[in-house]
């Protein structure tokens, strides 16, 4: 459905917004809107100055168009004028909005201003991003930039319309047309589609955030994110605790400097603080084109205070032994300091972990657990601010190599990819590690990682048509010294087999008393895994995989899961250790032939004796048989044919068993006429 009304949206306006095509468009009107909870609030502005002049004089029209109600798009949609002509109200019904509204003073100027210029507060705050080039231009500018900044001051110019007859099961193709005679000027006509269904709530100022200095606070948040929605901003301050605010400008913060090789996503204001120590709570909003004004951000609070003006200066740096390092520093610095912090790292670029706290009349330091490598500095700090010096370099002699690399894995993809890794080393010192491969385990590897590797993977890439198998790899580590650890374990990755295993072939097809037996001689391929098996009825298409059977297991299979008197067909595939797939054997068939007699044995009773570890077997049958077979199974197994015993004895004594093992035992008649009965089952737990 919505496809549907979006395209027929297009034709709409396509239909409705026919233009003049044997005259050259110039310049055109930019329409948006907005739902609220009970209306649509309209902004528009045409694209040039020219224009703009000669529709204050001529005005506008608002159509709106019904296209869909309740969801179902019109078959003819309804058109009304909302308007007659919009013009810019009469100088004389400013004169009340003036007095309260600064930017209501700045359109009025532009639109009736014998001359226009700027007073010297608003010359000094926005000029810079005015185009002084003409008046016009400017007049222009100035008109759009009071109607961003204001709504009503959009209404009163003749750029803002609120519809309050907009229904909620409604949706609208709202269209602002020239007033301008089409010999004049062509001006194309501004659309926009909206209903109230629409309606979103404003979004809140995220990643607000405040730098206190020695008096002054500077101000930041996410700018770029919200620059289509929000022209300008309020920053409020809270002296009370975040109880009450207030704005700290008179009018709201516009973001008027925008330098082109200045590529911060970020909007800045300074506030100046009466005092330091003193908590400050600050908020943002955002403000529309619509004179909406969004919830507040989330508050951030702190206090002045007077930074820690100059770093300490470390004069002395040595070592001791081997095993020290001693450091000398001075300060001179206001204002008052808690005392000093001894930082250190292995790289000049961090990150700085505090080693040692001092007290502020503290000058000196001895290290007595150095690493090979270490950078010091020494931070002064208070409860406010902190100020360190440049970092020293002081190394230890170092003839110790990091430990050999443990843990490395690799894979070999099918288009010879090697991916490599292994367990990151712990030395603080680890410049990083080196690769070595071989094409055979007892050859001399070669290094093929020319820079050391900072993490602990590789990817390499080899020929997977080789006549060798396999591929080798060591992994050695260095430090900074550029020690080398001992090799790694070798790790031998098979290249990938693309070539699938020899077929398996089928040596006969039977049918016995529990299923079809399926016999096949197996693959001559080495690296075979396993055989699956499938089956389907012979008047079916589809076949469906039975069983698989892990390669070494016997070269038989009997499926027991057949009906008696059905023509079934088989194949069966070999897979090997890669995943490759022999083509199918060829294809048998068989049925599963079987009768039945009436009788079957009864009143199967069973004994069990657990010191001479012995399960008694007795039970009854009528009719004299040939034969009695004993089936049996074992905890999870599969039951299988277990004895065969004389039709005469009725008695069956197994010895063979496993203590705490549950049992299930299955008795047959054969008849001298080569019937069987059916099967007797009996369980217990020995």
């Amino acid at each position: 459905m919505i496809k549907i009304i979006t395209c027929c949206i297009l034709l709409a306006i396509t239909t409705f917004g026919t233009a003049n095509a044997q005259k050259s468009i110039r310049s055109e009107i930019k329409l948006i809107a907005k739902a609220g909870k009970q209306n649509i609030k309209l902004r528009w502005a045409p694209t040039s100055a020219a224009a703009w002049q000669r529709l204050t004089q001529y005005g506008y029209t608002i159509e709106r168009v019904t296209l869909s109600r309740n969801d179902k798009l019109l078959s003819v949609p309804e058109k009304i004028a909302l308007t007659s002509n919009i013009l810019p109200k009469p100088l004389e019904q400013w004169e009340i909005m003036i007095v309260n509204n600064d930017f209501a003073a700045i359109a009025a100027q532009a639109i009736f201003g014998e001359t226009f210029e700027l007073t010297e507060n608003y010359s000094s705050d926005i000029v810079q991003v005015i185009n002084k080039s003409k008046e016009l231009d400017q007049r222009f500018s100035f008109a759009l930039f009071a109607a961003d900044q204001s709504f009503s001051v959009a209404e009163i110019s003749g750029l803002g319309y609120v519809d309050a007859s907009a229904k909620n099961n409604e949706k609208y193709l709202y269209r602002v047309i020239s007033g301008v005679p089409e010999q004049k000027e062509v001006i194309k006509k501004g659309f926009v589609y909206i209903g109230l269904q629409d309606y979103v709530e404003l979004p809140v100022i995220y990643d607000f955030q405040a730098d206190f200095r020695d008096k002054v606070v500077l101000l930041s948040w996410e700018r770029e994110n919200f620059d289509g929605t929000y022209n300008s901003f309020i920053i409020e301050k809270s002296i009370d605790g975040g109880k009450s605010y207030s704005p700290i400008t008179n009018l709201p913060i516009v973001n008027t400097m925008r330098d082109k090789n200045f590529k911060s996503r970020l909007g800045f204001k300074m506030d100046s603080l009466k005092e330091n120590g003193k908590k400050y709570f600050y908020r943002i909003k955002g403000i529309n084109a619509f004179g909406e004004i969004s919830p507040p951000s989330e508050p951030v609070f702190g206090s002045g205070f007077i930074p820690i003006s100059s770093p300490p200066q470390l004069t002395e740096w040595a070592t001791t032994d081997n095993r020290t390092v001693d450091l000398v520093w001075t300060f001179e610095s206001n204002p008052k300091i808690n005392g000093f912090k001894v930082e250190r790292s292995n790289k000049v670029s961090g990150p700085f972990t505090a080693i040692k706290e001092l007290s502020s009349e503290t000058r000196t330091f001895n290290d007595n657990a150095p690493l090979p490598t270490n950078y010091y500095r020494i931070t002064a700090f208070n409860v406010q601010s902190s100020n360190s010096s440049f970092p020293v370099l002081v190394q230890l002699e170092d003839s110790i190599p990091p430990m050999a690399p443990v843990g490395i894995l690799g894979i070999v993809d099918t288009s010879g990819i090697v991916t490599l890794r292994w367990n990151s080393n712990i030395e603080n010192d680890l410049l990083g590690y080196r690769v070595y491969r071989a094409n055979f385990k007892n050859a001399e590897f070669a290094r093929i990682s020319n820079e050391p590797i900072k993490i602990p993977n590789w990817t390499d890439s080899i020929n997977i048509k080789s006549l060798t198998s396999s591929i080798y790899y060591k992994v050695t580590a260095i430090d900074n010294r550029y020690n080398e650890s001992l090799v790694s374990e070798t790790l031998t990755l098979e290249r990938p087999d693309l070539i699938p295993p020899v077929p398996p072939v089928f040596k006969g097809i039977n049918s016995l008393e529990n299923g079809i037996e399926l016999i096949y001689i197996g693959s001559s391929s080495r690296d075979v895994s396993s055989y699956q098996i499938y089956r389907k009825q012979a008047k079916e298409s589809e076949w469906l995989k039975t069983a698989e059977k892990i390669f070494g297991d016997s070269t038989y299979w009997v499926d027991t899961n057949v009906q008696i008197n059905t023509l079934y067909e088989y194949t069966i595939i070999a897979l090997d250790s890669s995943g490759n797939e022999s083509k199918p054997a060829a294809v048998v068939s068989g049925s599963f032939i079987r009768t039945i007699a009436n009788e079957f044995p009864q009143n199967v009773l069973v004994r069990t004796n657990r010191n001479e570890k012995y399960i008694e077997l007795t039970w009854q049958f009528n009719t004299k048989a040939s034969e009695f077979k004993i089936y049996r199974r074992q905890n999870e197994g599969n039951l299988t044919l277990y004895k065969t015993i004389s039709g005469e004895i009725k008695m069956f004594l197994d010895e063979n068993l496993s203590l705490n093992s549950h049992y299930e035992y299955g008795v047959q008649a054969v008849l001298q006429s080569g019937i069987t009965s059916k099967i007797t089952f009996i369980q217990i737990k020995f």
